[in-house]
């Protein structure tokens, strides 16, 4: 699904659901929506336009977009990338890792395999990765970039904003 596609989905998704519990419209609280989609190949004016509309239609929304690709926030957990360099170089140095770590065996890549390894955050931390250096790695990113054009801002994420988001949510232990 493009960019655009879905934020103007998810609005049909509330429409429906709400019938679908109580036969009529139920507000829901916008913070708790989290919106999470790359730059990919889509032209700029998509990317920017969807994450503008998100956040107009759903105050409050986190959008947890990467440029080029969710595969630099992994990415991250693991050692700071400020180059904008294509996806398939991130996959390749995740390939390595896992790789190294038995998450994937020799002929297996993260291309075509690491996108379906369970618990994909649990094996990142069993490789060494680390939330919080994907945390402070993405906010280092955050104070080198001009984001007022989020398709320019390259490399750049902010699934981290999201995380924050998750984690104030979580009960505390």
């Amino acid at each position: 699904m493009n960019t655009k596609a879905l934020v103007k989905d998810a609005e049909t998704y509330f429409e429906a659901r709400s019938k679908e519990l109580r036969g009529e419209y139920i507000p829901y609280d916008s913070s708790k929506i989290i919106f999470a989609f790359d730059r990919d190949s889509f032209p700029e004016e998509h990317f920017n336009t969807a994450i503008n509309m998100a956040q107009s239609r759903y105050p409050g929304c986190h959008v947890a977009w990467s440029n080029e690709s969710f595969e630099l926030w992994l990415r991250l957990h693991f050692e700071y990338v400020s180059a904008a360099l294509p996806r398939h170089q991130h996959n390749d140095r995740l390939t390595e890792i896992f790789r190294k770590h038995g998450v994937l065996t020799s002929r297996q890549n993260y291309a075509k395999h690491g996108k379906n390894i369970d618990n994909i955050f649990g094996e990142i931390k069993a490789c060494g990765g680390s939330l919080e250096a994907a945390m402070n790695y993405a906010k280092k990113l955050l104070k080198s970039q001009d984001i007022s054009s989020p398709a320019v801002a390259n490399p750049m994420t902010m699934v981290f904003k999201a995380v924050e988001a998750l984690k104030a949510d979580a009960p505390k232990p």
